[in-house]
């Protein structure tokens, strides 16, 4: 959607044709594109061109084409589609840590002794932070309950 700046009078009957506008006719046909809109979008004392165009693969998605005075000397080319939005219906499991429920204590102790120095055989520091978050996630694993909704 836009404006291509290119007149071509097989889009709007009343109009002309230059080279850009039969150049974007071509290129519409050869890649099955329809235009849409059939009303004049930019009208002058002397003139009335079909400049602001829609192109869709699929014109049945299309419900409506409006032409709508605007404040330039373009018009404003409102399209409605047809979309239909199916509902998702699959089912999920959210799994979380129930804060309420953790002891703090045991937390605190499982992080204390959690063997973190074994980490730094690695030289990489990605490899080093892997180990880390393996060995955090762990302890988390072991004292905060997990909640599970379906």
């Amino acid at each position: 959607m836009g404006d291509f700046n290119g007149n071509c009078n097989k889009w709007y009957k009343e109009g002309s044709s230059d080279s850009n506008g039969m150049k974007l006719f071509n290129f519409t046909e050869y890649n099955s594109l329809y235009q849409i809109v059939d009303k004049p979008t930019r009208t002058t004392d002397r003139s009335k061109s079909l400049l602001d165009l829609v192109l869709t693969d699929s014109p049945r998605s299309i419900s409506s084409t409006n032409i709508i005075p605007g404040i330039s000397d373009h018009c404003i080319v409102l399209t409605n589609l047809k979309l239909t939005i199916k509902p998702d219906r699959r089912k999920y499991t959210r799994t979380f840590y129930d804060m309420k429920n953790v002891n703090l204590e045991n937390l605190n102790n499982a992080i204390e002794s959690a063997p973190f120095d074994t980490a730094y055989i690695f030289d990489e520091i990605d490899d080093v932070f892997n180990i880390w978050n393996d060995i955090l996630m762990n302890a988390i694993k072991q004292i905060i309950p997990i909640r599970r909704y379906y």
